[in-house]
């Protein structure tokens, strides 16, 4: 079982499951490493915490509080990182709700740094102005040099596109410092077997490896002009560059993954998967595709991975002509049914309902049905019919009623029977661990099967009456009969 661990700076600890005034009752955490629905460098999101309390109040919780968050699974202790409360809420009395960030978003304030400056320098002045250490000793694209900036621009505007400049994303480790880091293929792989029942959800199309980096200037024009699968971006950084600009996108392009299949991967909490992992992934059929951790959700015990994309990227002449109303229309014509469906559903996320191969899905381990009244599901033909009325379940076949399932007042099922002519019931029947009752509705005789002790007894109106053991009928077939 994993527990929660929230260290506060006077050395108080609350946990998951402690004997103690204050405990923690939930915890969600999500963090991810690129902010579009494509794969674009220069994300730059905060690691978020939502916790869940029951407390007696004795323990003091205010906005800006800096704490730190262990994940603990028996001799496991692994620190998530420096988070920062926002003003906490109680929904009940006694109750808590938590909301917690990362030090990313310390760069949420305007920074003045000297200029020019390569962008190694600029990455560390811009942390250091906002309280913060930029670890990383190089960074892609490093001695690029930076000019100029617009005024009153914050340090996490800066660090996106210092991140895009070296071709990934911008992250607070568990020591809450400022790192540049790239998706890498550290050979973790998964199978079906790693995941829940029906937890990898992907696409049947993979996304096509970026050909090219394109930058995006404020003339609206693109360089290079043309690309199949072009990566765009705008950064005033990059477009203060003119004789570097080809190696500078060249050394973008170089960081970016390659092709990779979307999907949604469900599985039990694993600490040595984290976002930016690349993973092999061998679903049930034994296929095997590769993905991306864009976004890590934690709660529950449970792991949510997504990664998202589409089938191919717009061309750089579509681009240009377009407006971005018309391109968004056109990105949407350019998925399918399924694609668009199961992005609405999060591939079975809301509502527990996603596409697959033409089939409509239903994850049961998300759906419940409440207070159902009724409801049919009837079959392609039109011929057959289940139907759910109140606390009765009923198969008709051509409109008349021919078998029904309900419960006694002691809860036991019940099997009803019915003539399919004349639609009156026949037989009515009781299903108990080892026993099948069986009544005529006209008869006043009761027949009994009973299964016990390896042998198989027949009752009649209560009575034992034969001891039954089987018998071959030499055609592979086989009879019961008294002995």
């Amino acid at each position: 079982m994993y527990i929660t661990e929230m260290h506060l700076s006077d050395g108080t600890v609350i946990a998951s499951g402690a004997d103690q005034a204050t405990v923690i009752t939930s915890t969600r955490l999500t963090h991810a490493v690129n902010s579009a629905m494509e794969l674009t460098p220069g994300a730059v999101c905060a690691a978020m915490a939502q916790l869940r309390l029951i407390t007696d109040g004795s323990v003091p919780l205010t906005a800006g509080m800096e704490v730190t968050l262990y994940r603990c699974h028996g001799g496991d202790r692994r620190k998530v990182g420096l988070f920062t409360l926002t003003q906490p809420t109680e929904p009940t009395a006694g109750t808590v709700e938590l909301t917690l960030y990362d030090r990313m978003t310390w760069l949420d304030r305007a920074v003045a740094v000297q200029l020019p400056s390569t962008a190694l320098e600029l990455a560390r002045q811009v942390c250091t102005q906002c309280g913060l250490t930029f670890a990383d000793e190089s960074m892609v694209n490093g001695g690029v040099t930076v000019r100029e900036f617009a005024k009153n621009t914050t340090g996490r505007t800066l660090m996106g596109y210092l991140a895009q400049l070296a071709g990934g994303f911008c992250y607070a480790d568990s020591e809450g410092l400022i790192r540049i880091g790239h998706y890498a293929d550290r050979g973790v792989a998964l199978t079906a077997a790693d995941c829940f029942q029906n937890g990898i959800r992907r696409e049947r199309y993979t996304c096509p490896a970026v050909d090219a980096v394109q930058l995006r200037r404020s003339d609206d024009s693109l360089y290079p002009e043309t690309a199949q699968n072009g990566c765009i971006l705008y950064n005033p950084l990059l477009e203060q560059l003119s004789a570097g600009l080809d190696a500078a996108l060249a050394n973008i392009a170089a960081c970016l993954p390659g092709e990779y299949t979307p999907c949604r991967l469900s599985l039990p909490e694993n600490h040595s998967i984290q976002p930016g992992d690349i993973l092999h992934v061998t679903d049930r059929h034994g296929q095997t595709f590769k993905t991306l951790v864009m976004e890590k959700e934690t709660a529950g015990g449970t792991d949510t991975l997504r990664c998202t994309g589409s089938a191919g990227r717009n061309s750089s002449s579509s681009v240009l002509c377009k407006t971005p109303a018309q391109l968004a229309q056109q990105a949407v014509r350019q998925q399918t049914q399924q694609e668009i469906f199961n992005k609405l559903t999060d591939y079975g996320a809301v509502q527990g309902f996603y596409l697959q191969d033409g089939k409509l899905y239903i994850n049961a381990e998300l759906v419940q049905i409440l207070n159902l009244v009724a409801q049919v599901l009837r079959s392609q033909e039109g011929d057959s019919e289940l139907v759910i009325d109140g606390g009765e379940l009923r198969y008709l076949h051509g409109g008349k009623r021919t078998v029904a399932l309900s419960n006694d007042a002691a809860g036991l099922p019940i099997l009803y029977l019915y003539d399919y002519e004349n639609g009156t019931m026949t037989h009515r029947g009781e299903l108990t661990p080892h026993h099948i009752r069986l009544g005529g509705r006209e008869t006043q005789g009761t027949v009994v099967l009973s299964v016990a002790d390896g042998a198989v007894r027949l009752w009649l109106n209560g009575e034992d009456s034969k001891r039954l053991s089987w018998r071959a009928n030499g055609d592979g077939t086989y009879c019961l009969v008294g002995s």
